[in-house]
């Protein structure tokens, strides 16, 4: 009887042991086949080539309700950003100059610039397209792979990324060319929860900038935005005053 009760127990201690085994290799598959997918999005995003460009102006359109509205985005390594659209005449002006954020909006009444929350902030410093926002989000942890989902008739990598102030919010990769297809995001507007889908498509080799030339915002099901980009320049002249409060 002891020999059975202890050859059972060998057989339960070595299920136990494969079960561990088992566990830790499919959690290092997971972190591989994720540190993979943001490897070859970066190769595909032609991120490497971002490192001989130190200023960037794009110039395009915002398309909404019915109106366009000129855009003018200034990028200057390391993290300075800036983004102007207009309407009626009036320029709304975002800015980051490296550490804080400061907006000009002559809709709210105001006529000068003015400091932001430090999380308004933040979104406008992920305009900066020097930084691949998906490697960072992985070295600091912030992204989990969910698994596989068709997405606008293409097969794509779900990973779900910690962004500040938004309840959820999804990457989705094209598992064919690692270009990112749709960004889903549930956030919370007026007290209500708000679902947004972006979709980037016309990827274009910009001067070296390899980035969507359309991209698409839909919510509730229904198109709310499109934004065009028609120009870019790189390696201009670019002050540092202009990311500045004036």
């Amino acid at each position: 009887m002891e020999l059975i009760i202890n050859h059972l127990k060998i057989l339960r201690m070595k299920r136990l042991v494969l079960s561990i085994i088992a566990v830790i290799a499919v959690s290092a598959l997971m972190g591989q086949s994720l540190e993979e997918i943001v490897k070859k999005h970066s190769a595909a995003m032609k991120s490497d080539d971002l490192a001989k460009i130190n200023t960037a102006r794009i110039t395009g359109k915002v398309a909404q309700m019915g109106m366009e509205m000129p855009l003018i985005m200034t990028m200057k390594r390391p993290d300075k950003v800036r983004v102007s659209t207009s309407m009626n005449g009036m320029e709304i002006i975002q800015v980051f100059d490296g550490a804080k954020g400061y907006m000009l909006n002559p809709f709210s009444g105001s006529t000068e610039m003015v400091e932001i929350p430090a999380e308004q902030a933040k979104q406008i410093e992920k305009n900066n397209m020097f930084v691949n926002q998906l490697a960072r989000s992985l070295d600091e942890g912030g992204l989990e792979l969910i698994g596989e989902q068709e997405v606008d008739g293409q097969k794509t990598f779900k990973i779900k990324v910690s962004i500040e102030g938004v309840d959820d919010a999804f990457y989705f990769i094209s598992k064919e060319t690692y270009l990112p297809v749709m960004t889903s995001i549930t956030m919370e507007a007026m007290g209500q929860k708000m679902d947004v889908e972006i979709y980037t498509m016309e990827f274009t080799n910009f001067n070296g900038m390899f980035l969507p030339k359309r991209t698409v915002t839909y919510s509730g099901g229904m198109e709310v935005a499109s934004m065009i980009y028609e120009k870019v320049e790189v390696n201009i002249p670019i002050d540092d005053s202009l990311f500045t409060k004036k």
